[in-house]
């Protein structure tokens, strides 16, 4: 299977794009013509102020892709680039999820200082929205970042606080 170039990939509508990236991770689906390297690269040079809500979520979708597919470096690029534009355009729900997959990545390159941080802002904002699953989802990524950091006590506090 050919996999879509760059001038492929611009033929999709954001949400289009959004939509098969998220049905990659969702279902699993890597029958999917989108190389996920070409795909990072047109999303970044494009210039700010082309981007829209779905190109963000198209961001951070490809950031989860990136994840699972254990390619922390990649998913973090994709994320961090999510945050900015989301900030930029006030997008609170889709900066508390960039913000996630920021610490999610940045936690599995070691960088556990600036995973706390990413995963403390995910947390806020998941609050300020009154989003109870996301905040549960945010509180978790700071248990496992415990544990990451073989801090057992302060870890079983964060996982507890999920549980109830």
């Amino acid at each position: 299977m050919l996999e879509m170039t760059h001038g492929e990939l611009a033929k999709l509508s954001f949400a289009q794009l959004r939509d098969r990236l998220k049905a990659r991770t969702d279902e699993l689906d890597h029958n999917d013509d989108i190389d996920l390297a070409e795909a990072l690269r047109y999303l970044t040079t494009l210039p700010d102020h082309a981007h829209t809500p779905d190109s963000v979520d198209a961001l951070i979708q490809l950031a989860r892709n990136f994840f699972f597919a254990a390619q922390p470096v990649e998913g973090l690029q994709a994320a961090s680039v999510a945050s900015r534009l989301a900030a930029l355009a006030d997008e609170n729900l889709l900066l508390c999820e960039a913000k996630g997959l920021e610490g999610l990545c940045l936690s599995d390159l070691g960088r556990f200082t600036e995973a706390t941080v990413a995963h403390a802002e995910s947390w806020r904002l998941a609050r300020m929205l009154g989003n109870v699953e996301l905040e549960g989802w945010a509180i978790k990524r700071v248990g496992d970042l415990w544990a990451a950091m073989a801090q057992f006590d302060m870890a079983l506090t964060y996982l507890n606080r999920v549980a109830s």
